[in-house]
C-alpha cells in the first residue's frame, strides 16, 4: 500500500500573468518564434509556522528580437508535518513543490499564446534536483 505524504499542497494562485506584443510582431506559423526563457523561484517561510512555505514560481519569456514578452508568476502553499525532520522538508518545498507548480505554468504560457493567434510554446522540462538557486524569502 502506498503511504500518503505528510508534505500537503494546499493550493496556488496568480498573482501575475502579462503578455506584450508590439505592432510589428511577426507571428507567422511557417516560422517558429525563438523565445528565451528565463524561470527563476522564491520561498517564503514564516517562522511562527516553520512549517508552512510558500513557493513563488516567475516565468519570464521574450522573443529574440524583443517584440513580444509574456511573465507568469504562481504561488503556491505547502504545508508539512511538524515532526518531519528539516532536511526532509526543505528537499520537499525546493524540488517537489515547483515540480507541482510547473505545470500550471506551461499551461498558462501555451494556452495564452494561442488565445492571442501566437504559435503555442512549450516550456521545456527544467530538472529540479540541481535547484539550489532560488531565493528565500523570509517573512516578518
Amino acid at each position: 500500500m502506498i503511504e500518503k505524504s505528510t508534505f500537503s499542497f494546499l493550493g496556488y494562485k496568480i498573482p501575475k500573468v502579462e503578455m506584450n506584443i508590439a505592432d510589428d510582431f511577426c507571428n507567422n506559423q511557417a516560422e517558429p518564434i525563438e523565445i528565451i526563457d528565463d524561470i527563476s523561484l522564491g520561498y517564503g517561510i514564516d517562522p511562527e509556522e516553520p512549517r508552512f512555505v510558500e513557493v513563488l514560481l516567475t516565468v519570464k519569456l521574450k522573443d529574440k528580437n524583443e517584440k513580444f514578452s509574456f511573465i507568469v508568476k504562481i504561488k503556491g502553499g505547502f504545508k508539512a508535518d511538524k515532526d518531519m525532520p528539516e532536511e526532509l522538508f526543505k528537499n520537499l518545498y525546493t524540488k517537489n513543490a515547483p515540480a507541482i507548480l510547473y505545470p500550471y505554468a506551461r499551461a498558462i504560457v501555451s494556452n495564452y499564446m494561442v488565445l492571442a493567434n501566437i504559435p503555442p510554446y512549450l516550456l521545456p522540462l527544467i530538472n529540479l534536483t540541481k535547484n539550489e538557486e532560488a531565493e528565500k524569502i523570509e517573512k516578518k
